[in-house]
């Protein structure tokens, strides 16, 4: 069936698999090389929006970077077609997130480290930094391999923008290095310590992933060295990248550029399939700005268990949407909210404790639209009147993988 996208005839018959404010993802059946791929596509409303254009080409460029390395998700074509980036990339449906349901094998656990470890050398050695490395970012290939996915919040030395507002946090709850949920600068240590997160959870507290938890960025390994103090070292972490392919370029005739380019909240995967790049996910960078490491990250993050729950709210003063966080990171997780979350083009602001407000229709219309917990943090949501923006943020926060309460 010929594909009614606008992309090239030979993607046939797209499936969407998956969608957020960003972009859209689709299965589509490559008709030259008789394949399967995920093609992601801007959403059709964003194409006439230069800082998202800007955004996608800047993904695109990132990808090209770090094309051809064995544990980094393959991309396979990309271009513009009637005003619409694209991107086509290898289709993989399989997650380490999936796997931690249950038990893993403890030498498979240490192959996925390794090979994450290695994905992440290489991206450091080419000036790049992952920023968001988790589970749900490492897919799974056929063989059970890691292709580490998902640059679309990535800093790269090569690419002269980014899209991080000053103060905001780039990152996902539970994975953020100590220094970039206190606001500074991601670095290659800071992919380390997430990295160490996700092997704790993999593999339980080791006494190797302490120097890798350490709170100071310059007493952390690099990641192929922190594969290797676990044991996982058989896996190279230096692997030899495959043979380059020429990657199709957004024209840059394409991609207006804006003396100011605005924010927007960044989109996640839906969870329907573990796709590559986590496409969905690669949308709006910083709106998944979140919060602190997990409270056994550390012996500095174990004293936030015994800290008493802190309650915050989060709304733009000309909307009646509100979110309230309570828990011990909770102070933590709604500044940074506030420096990064842009939903249909409000600014959201921080509040200590629970102080709802309603400038439209006043405190009494409020209603809970839903409520959400992760990890040690519960939110809920509040809206009057069609209840617009309070649906997408909690479509937005179950999608980044909190749980309605």
């Amino acid at each position: 069936m010929r594909s009614t996208l606008p992309l090239p005839p030979r993607y046939e018959n797209p499936r969407l698999l998956g969608e957020g404010s960003f972009a859209r993802v689709y299965a589509a059946d490559d008709s030259v090389l008789g394949r399967v791929v995920a093609v992601k596509v801007l959403r059709d409303e964003l194409r006439h929006e230069p800082a998202t254009v800007r955004r996608f080409a800047r993904e695109v460029r990132i990808a090209a970077l770090l094309d051809g390395h064995p544990n980094i998700v393959t991309v396979h074509d990309a271009g513009v077609s009637a005003g619409l980036p694209w991107l086509v990339l290898e289709l993989l449906t399989g997650s380490v997130a999936e796997r931690l349901r249950e038990r893993v094998p403890e030498p498979l656990a240490l192959r996925w480290v390794a090979q994450t470890a290695a994905a992440l050398d290489f991206a450091h050695s080419r000036g790049i930094v992952h920023r968001d490395v988790k589970p749900s970012n490492l897919l799974l290939d056929a063989r059970g391999d890691v292709r580490l996915a998902d640059f679309g919040v990535a800093f790269a030395r090569a690419v002269d923008e980014t899209f991080t507002m000053p103060g905001a946090v780039v990152g996902s709850p539970g994975y953020l290095a100590p220094e970039v949920a206190a606001g500074g600068r991601a670095t290659a240590a800071a992919d380390v310590y997430s990295l160490a997160v996700v092997a704790r959870e993999l593999l339980g507290h080791r006494a190797a992933l302490e120097r890798a938890l350490a709170t100071r960025p310059e007493d952390r390994p690099a990641a192929g060295e922190l594969a290797a103090a676990l044991g996982g070292g058989d896996a190279p972490t230096d692997v030899q990248p495959r043979t380059r392919r020429m990657i199709a370029r957004i024209p840059r005739t394409a991609i207006p550029r804006p003396a100011v380019a605005p924010r927007r909240h960044r989109a996640v995967r839906t969870g329907v399939v573990a796709i590559v790049l986590a496409a969905v996910a690669a949308g709006s960078a910083a709106g998944g700005a979140l919060v602190a490491r997990r409270a056994t990250a550390s012996p500095h993050a174990v004293a936030h268990a015994i800290q008493p729950p802190q309650t915050c709210t989060l709304s733009p003063f000309d909307h009646d949407a509100n979110i309230v966080v309570r828990g011990v990171t909770a102070s933590a997780f709604c500044r940074a909210q506030s420096h990064a979350l842009r939903l249909d083009g409000y600014h959201w602001t921080y509040r200590a404790g629970h102080e709802l407000i309603a400038p439209d229709h006043g405190g009494n219309s409020l209603v809970v639209v839903c409520r959400l917990r992760r990890n040690r943090m519960a939110a809920t949501v509040y809206d009057s009147g069609t209840r617009a923006i309070g649906t997408k943020l909690c479509g937005w926060y179950a999608s980044a993988e909190w749980h309605r309460a």
